[in-house]
């Protein structure tokens, strides 16, 4: 687990952010609470759709001093090419309390008040061009793929419209974002229907971005290509609240 508060200091809140882990009958239980306070505690000059944190529970590597396990227990980091088939399977809770203030447009472009927060829930893979993952100024960092399960009322992945709708074989329907010429490494599905629990084919996302990257005008995955992680975790902007992971397993099959 990390808890990820990387952008807090664009924030002027006394905000808290703690994570978890609590047993129950044998199983381990992964949870956060947070307080991000009002949409608009920021600090001079900070945009209120800048994100301020990640919670977040890592399989994989994202950088020599963030592993969950060794390369041979997770399988983690993997060339493209022989990435195995990853199937996700997950159940969640959410709170959102009240307590906090923000602002929206009504369907008639009027500015309303809001209570609440603005978050999602979202699992993310990043694929790095070599297996020596490394973060920073040195990033080698190539692509990044989320699947947004829940989102907020009104942040999205892309100020543009979706590009396109992607089915899974399970039906459920996402609307595919990317951010054009802004990062052309970047590729994000929206479920249309909040979705709390399920499984999901990680390896069809992947296919599907890979397929289309032409239509979608995003870089082509490259085969040699390597896979890190696989992320499962809120971006958070604005609010108060908790996320509990209730059930979560990654089954890789070759």
């Amino acid at each position: 687990m990390i808890n990820n508060a990387w952008n807090g200091d664009k924030s002027n809140w006394a905000w808290s952010q703690c994570i978890s882990l609590a047993q129950t009958n044998g199983a381990v239980i992964p949870s956060w609470t947070y307080d991000w306070g009002n949409e608009d505690a920021l600090q001079p000059g900070y945009e209120e759709w800048e994100v301020k944190s990640y919670p977040e529970i890592l399989y994989g590597v994202k950088s020599q001093s963030e592993q969950s396990a060794t390369c041979e227990q997770t399988g983690l980091p993997v060339r493209y090419s022989d990435m195995p088939d990853i199937d996700i399977s997950y159940s969640y809770r959410t709170t959102q309390t009240s307590n906090r203030i923000g602002d929206h447009f009504d369907e008639y472009g009027s500015l309303q008040s809001t209570t609440g927060g603005d978050r999602n829930v979202a699992i993310e893979s990043f694929l790095y061009s070599s297996c020596d993952i490394r973060r920073g100024s040195d990033s080698n960092r190539e692509f990044e793929l989320m699947v947004w399960l829940d989102h907020g009322t009104e942040r999205l992945p892309s100020g543009r419209p979706p590009v396109a709708v992607y089915t899974d074989k399970a039906g459920q329907r996402y609307d595919v974002y990317v951010k054009g010429q802004v990062d052309s490494g970047y590729v994000a599905y929206v479920a249309q229907q909040t979705s709390t629990t399920g499984t999901i084919r990680w390896n069809d996302f992947f296919t599907d971005a890979k397929d289309n990257a032409g239509t979608y005008g995003i870089k082509t995955i490259n085969n040699h290509w390597c896979l890190a992680n696989v992320l499962f975790g809120s971006e958070i902007w604005w609010g108060e609240g908790s996320l509990t992971l209730d059930y979560y397993q990654i089954q890789r099959s070759y």
